[in-house]
């Protein structure tokens, strides 16, 4: 197949849910093309992307024209596609073009151009709704070819939501060929939305299990228990409230250290109410890390914590991919009643949940867990189980291409 991946930003550390179906299509000798609207900043990036050399597949939707003379060759470019491709839609487009208002006429036809002289595909991959949107208009345009899935994660079903209304999809539905919700959580969100039940499925976001080894974890008497985050450091991740359960364990006098790496623009909050309640000792932020520094701080904790919460703007997670990693290496979870996080976590059996925002059940259900080192051990089995089952990437690969596969003239599900 080729298949065209189309996302936001790419190459980034924090979707490397992303990355992981790229590599795995090419993997099953699939011919793969990634459209993004910008690169990411200068600084770590994720091994596979220098290892696959996925710059040579990347597409980026250009900059809006500087000038007349880019405008100019733009429309001329276009214009040679519309005829020779017999592209009604693109003349129309070009015909509406006006060079005193530049807006989304003038990007839609830049875009139009890059996906022409890319294609075809036999299918276009959408991470996020708003993605799709931008898509299911090129196709109309006749600008790229191919089935249409849309994977919908959280942003694209709450805050776009809050934004630009419930009915914001209902073109997609009507034209979309898939629909791949990360989780059940967000499956009942678009049957709520509308969205037709022959054409959506859950799709789990997985993590490579053999990157992430399963071990036991000792402790020596007197060492700290380290309770770990790997998170942007945004509202949703509920950090705050991790930091402020850390206070209350060590005033029970609990030995416990924290670190959480990462990066966002709440950095600089979470380092000073670290400073306020005094656990300059105890919490550390790292900072962004590479997929390889994620393993190797997550094989020397022994908590994984995700206080995950609903921002202000209704932003919410799908299912966090750090969760998986921390329970594929057998570290017990800590995180809430949030999203479609009890699809992974079941409470009592691979970690604990508490309601949302909640620190100080928090720090009871860390402090139980400082407490009674089998339950850790027990936890952490158990949280391999799943993840081996449910959220093992190479076996999601596998069905995410035979789902593309069936959408195309021929197969059986066709």
């Amino acid at each position: 197949m080729r298949i065209a991946f189309v996302v936001g930003q790419f190459p980034l550390l924090s979707e490397t849910f992303v990355l992981s179906q790229i590599t795995g299509m090419i993997d099953r000798g699939h011919q793969v093309t990634v459209f993004a609207h910008r690169p990411t900043p200068k600084g770590k990036i994720h091994p596979d992307v220098t290892r696959y050399e996925l710059s040579r597949v990347t597409c980026y939707w250009p900059p809006s024209p500087r000038s007349l003379r880019e405008l100019s060759s733009l429309t001329r470019r276009l214009a040679s596609w519309a005829a020779s491709k017999r592209l009604a839609g693109l003349g129309a487009l070009l015909r509406s073009l006006d060079p005193r208002l530049p807006g989304t006429g003038i990007e839609l036809a830049q875009m139009a151009l890059v996906a022409l002289e890319a294609g075809p595909f036999d299918v276009i991959l959408c991470h996020f709704g708003h993605v799709a949107l931008e898509v299911d208009r090129l196709r109309e345009l006749g600008a790229i070819t191919g089935k249409l899935v849309t994977v919908f994660h959280a942003y694209d079903l709450t805050v776009l939501l809050g934004e630009q209304g419930e009915g914001v999809y209902e073109q997609l539905f009507r034209q979309g060929d898939l629909f791949l919700p990360i989780s059940r959580h967000w499956k009942q969100r678009l049957t709520d939305l509308g969205c037709p039940q022959e054409r959506l499925a859950v799709h789990h976001m997985g993590i490579d299990t053999g990157r992430f080894p399963f071990a036991e974890r000792r402790l020596e008497a007197g060492e700290d228990v380290t309770l770990v985050s790997v998170a942007r450091l945004v509202e949703k991740k509920g950090l705050e409230h991790a930091i402020r359960a850390v206070a209350t364990l060590r005033d029970r006098k609990l030995p416990v250290s924290y670190t959480i790496a990462g990066d966002g623009p709440l950095r600089a909050q979470l380092q000073g109410l670290a400073r306020e309640l005094g656990l300059d000792r105890e919490v550390k932020l790292l900072g962004p890390i590479d997929q390889d520094e994620v393993g190797r701080l997550l094989s020397k904790a022994d908590v994984l914590v995700a206080p995950s919460v609903t921002a202000k703007n209704g932003d919410q997670e799908g299912i966090p991919v750090s969760i998986m990693e921390g329970m594929a290496l057998g570290l017990p979870v800590v995180s809430t009643w949030h999203s479609g996080i009890s699809e992974l976590v079941e409470d009592g059996v691979s970690g604990y949940l508490v309601p949302e925002g909640d620190s100080d059940m928090l720090a009871d259900r860390i402090g139980r867990l400082i407490a009674e080192p089998k339950r850790r051990a027990d936890m952490g089995h158990a949280g391999r189980r799943i993840v081996e089952r449910d959220f093992d990437v190479d076996r999601l690969n596998d069905q995410l291409a035979d789902r593309l596969e069936s959408l195309l003239p021929g197969s059986v599900g066709s």
